[in-house]
């Protein structure tokens, strides 16, 4: 499930902003989304006509004309706001969601009894940067736990060519 420029607005899959989380009673009480109604949310006619296409952001980079389509197809006022507003309006209402979720592009107006995932677990984290985190971790820790000085060198050399920082 892609979120909001790279955890921006809404940092994990609950739907509350980053800015209200130390709201503890709207975090209790706020139920996170099924993937069904996760995808009910981030798929629209705009939307599943670019995805079908091939776009798998369709909410990304809208012109106001678009904003203004897609806000008035979810019942959304929009007389009188400039650009900025309505794109708030529409990150507000998805809570984040950039796209449906990854499984259900393929098919995203199917329910997922249909495709097999009713019960797939959404992570709040992203594994591919955690991942990244630990194999950098063990790429510059190694070299300190080699014994051989010319191996230990080439591992060093490895490790600085390696990691970016």
């Amino acid at each position: 499930m892609q979120l909001d420029n790279n955890w921006g607005n809404f940092s994990c899959l609950c739907g509350i902003p980053a800015v209200e989380h130390g709201n503890y009673v709207r975090c209790y009480y706020m139920k996170p989304l099924s993937l069904d109604e996760r995808c009910q949310l981030a798929t629209s006619t705009t939307s599943i006509r670019k995805l079908k296409q091939g776009i798998l952001s369709p909410f990304q980079n809208l012109k106001k004309t678009d904003l203004v389509k897609e806000l008035k197809a979810r019942n959304i006022e929009t007389t009188d706001k400039d650009r900025k507003q309505l794109q708030e309006d529409l990150t507000q209402l998805l809570h984040g969601i950039s796209r449906p979720p990854a499984l259900m592009i393929p098919e995203p107006h199917l329910p997922t009894e249909n495709i097999n995932i009713p019960s797939y677990e959404i992570l709040c984290t992203e594994p591919l940067h955690d991942l990244t985190n630990v194999i950098q971790n063990i790429i510059a820790e190694l070299p300190y736990h080699i014994q051989d000085k010319e191996a230990q060198k080439e591992f060093q050399n490895f490790s600085q060519t390696t990691i970016v920082a």
